[in-house]
C-alpha cells in the first residue's frame, strides 16, 4: 500500500544525489563546507527584538523613534509617518512596518517572496521562491555542535523534519536579501529554520461497526513531508481539537499505514462545558473507537483516490482508553450541570477511576436509568422480623422456588463533589433492585411470629438495578 501511495501521489523523496553532494565529507561537518540546495523555505525568528528592528536601514529616523516606544508623542509621529493618521491603532502600524520591510527586501531580490509577521515580541521572516524552479542558495556552515548539527541536518533530508539553527552557524550566499540581513550583527544569535515545502493530500476517514452503522469524519487536508528514508503526514479534524499524524518508514517490513491521534483539550479552556465546540463529534469518535468500530479511510490526490486504508480496530489501544476516560469525565460533568441548572467552565481537572464510577452512578440517577445485572454481580443480605401482618405471606413467598424479591436502598447522605473548579451538591440516590434470588438460613415450616430470619440476596440474569434521585 505504501509503494502505491508514494508512486501515485508523486511525493517522491529528496534524491540521494542532492544529499550526497550536499555533504562533501560527512565526517568533517565541523569544517566550513559549502553546499547547494533548491526549493527550501527559510524562516528566521527574532526572539529578542521588536518589530522596529525590521525597518530598513534607510529609515533610520523611524527606527530611532520606535526605540522610544514608551514615548506617546514619538509613537504618534511614527504612526503619522507610516499611515498618515496620527490616531491609527498600533496593530495597523506594526502591519505597515512589516509590509514596508517585506517590500524593501523583495526589491533587493525579486525571485523571493518575503512575508513578515510579528506576535508576542517575535518577528518571523518567511522566504519562499516565486517560481517553480526555486532559488539556488549556497550556505557556509560552521556548527558549534557538529554532532547535533549533523543529526538535525540529516533528519531534514532523510525524514523531512524542519531544521533549526542559529544564524551565526549558517551564512547564506546567493541573494542580496541575506547579504543585508546577515550583515547585521544583531541577528547573528537569532534562529533560522529550513523546512521542506509540504505536499498536500486529502484523507477521508470514517468509522463502521459490524452492523454496518457508519460515522463519517470530516475530510482532512494533510501536509505531507518526505525525505530519503521516511514520509510523515499531519492533519487536523474537528477544527483542530484532534490532530492526526502518521509516519512511514520506507525500509520497514511493516507495510500498513497507521495513524496517531492527539487531542488538544486546551482549545476548550474557559468555555462553558455545555458549549464546548465539537464535543459531541469528538466524544462520538472515541466512544466508537473504544467500542470496536473500525477506522476506514482513503487517500486522495487532486480528486483521485490513490489507496484504501486497511480497516483498523483501535479499541485495545491505551491512548484510546485514556482519552475516552477523559471525555467521559467531561460528558458526566456536562450532564450533571444540565440537571442542576448550573454553569461550569472548562479548566484544569483531574479524576480517579473511583470518581468516574461515581459520576456514572449519578448519571444513571439523572436519567432514571436501569441496567441488567449479571448473575452473582450483586450480593446483599437482610434480617427480617416476622410479625402478624406478614407471616403467611412471607412463608408462602419463601416456599415458592420461582419467587424473587424487590429491594430499595437509599444512600445515607447526599453527594458533594468538585467538577473542574465548581463545587456541586446533589440529592440522595435511591437504588432499586428487582427480581433478586434469595436464600434463608431456617426451615420455613418452623418460622413463627417474632422470629428474625436472615436472608441472602443475589442477582441473576433477570435482575435489574435502577436509580433515581430522592427529593428532600
Amino acid at each position: 500500500m505504501i509503494e502505491k501511495l508514494l508512486e501515485t501521489i508523486g511525493f517522491g523523496t529528496i534524491t540521494n544525489y542532492i544529499y550526497d553532494n550536499f555533504f562533501k565529507s560527512k565526517d568533517s561537518i565541523d569544517k566550513s563546507v559549502k553546499k547547494e540546495f533548491d526549493k527550501v523555505k527559510l524562516i528566521t525568528t527574532d526572539e529578542s527584538k521588536t518589530t522596529q528592528d525590521t525597518v530598513k536601514k534607510e529609515s533610520q529616523d523611524i527606527k530611532e523613534l520606535i526605540h522610544q516606544k514608551n514615548d506617546n508623542k514619538s509613537l504618534d509621529t511614527l504612526t503619522t509617518a507610516l499611515t498618515g493618521h496620527a490616531n491609527k491603532f498600533i496593530p495597523d502600524m506594526v502591519h505597515n512596518v512589516s509590509s514596508a520591510t517585506a517590500n524593501h527586501l523583495m526589491n533587493l531580490d525579486q525571485r523571493l517572496k518575503v512575508d513578515i509577521s510579528y506576535k508576542d515580541n517575535v518577528t518571523n521572516f518567511i522566504f519562499s521562491s516565486k517560481n517553480k524552479e526555486g532559488v539556488k542558495l549556497t550556505p557556509t556552515i560552521k556548527p558549534s555542535d557538529p554532532i547535533e548539527f549533523q543529526k538535525n541536518w540529516e533528519d531534514l533530508f532523510h525524514h523531512g523534519k524542519p531544521f533549526k539553527s542559529t544564524i551565526e552557524e549558517i551564512n547564506i550566499k546567493g541573494s542580496k536579501i541575506f547579504d543585508e540581513l546577515l550583515s547585521n550583527q544583531e541577528y547573528s544569535s537569532q534562529e533560522i529554520s529550513i523546512e521542506p515545502t509540504p505536499q498536500k493530500s486529502l484523507l477521508k476517514l470514517w468509522q463502521q461497526n459490524e452492523l454496518g452503522d457508519f460515522f463519517p469524519i470530516n475530510d482532512i487536508e494533510l501536509q505531507v513531508y518526505s525525505g530519503t528514508k521516511s514520509l510523515s503526514m499531519e492533519g487536523k479534524i474537528f477544527d483542530g481539537i484532534v490532530n492526526i499524524s502518521t509516519y512511514v518508514n520506507f525500509h520497514s517490513r511493516k507495510r500498513n499505514i497507521e495513524f496517531t491521534f492527539n487531542v488538544d483539550f486546551s482549545r476548550w479552556n474557559g468555555v462553558e462545558i455545555n458549549h464546548l465546540p465539537y464535543f459531541d463529534n469528538v466524544y462520538k469518535f472515541f466512544f466508537n473507537a473504544s467500542e470496536g468500530w473500525k477506522l476506514h479511510g482513503t487517500f486522495e490526490k487532486d480528486g483521485i483516490k490513490i489507496v484504501d486504508i486497511d480497516p483498523k480496530d483501535m479499541s485495545n489501544e491505551v491512548f484510546i482508553k485514556e482519552v475516552f476516560n477523559e471525555l467521559k469525565y467531561i460528558f458526566f460533568a456536562r450532564e450533571i450541570a444540565k440537571s442542576q441548572n448550573i454553569s461550569i467552565c472548562f479548566t484544569d481537572y483531574s479524576f480517579t477511576s473511583q470518581l468516574l464510577d461515581r459520576l456514572n452512578t449519578i448519571y444513571l440517577a439523572i436519567q432514571k436509568g436501569e441496567k441488567r445485572l449479571k448473575s452473582n454481580e450483586l450480593q446483599a443480605s437482610s434480617d427480617v422480623i416476622v410479625n402478624d401482618e406478614n407471616l403467611d405471606t412471607f412463608k408462602n413467598k419463601l416456599s415458592d422456588l420461582n419467587s424473587t424479591f424487590y429491594l430499595e436502598q437509599p444512600e445515607k447522605s447526599s453527594t458533594t463533589l468538585t467538577l473542574f473548579d465548581t463545587e456541586v451538591k446533589l440529592p440522595k440516590i435511591l437504588h432499586k433492585f428487582k427480581h433478586l434470588s434469595f436464600k434463608i438460613d431456617k426451615d420455613i415450616s418452623i418460622i413463627k411470629l417474632g422470629d428474625q430470619v436472615h436472608i441472602d440476596f443475589t442477582s441473576n440474569e433477570n435482575s435489574v438495578h435502577s436509580l433515581e434521585f430522592v427529593e428532600e
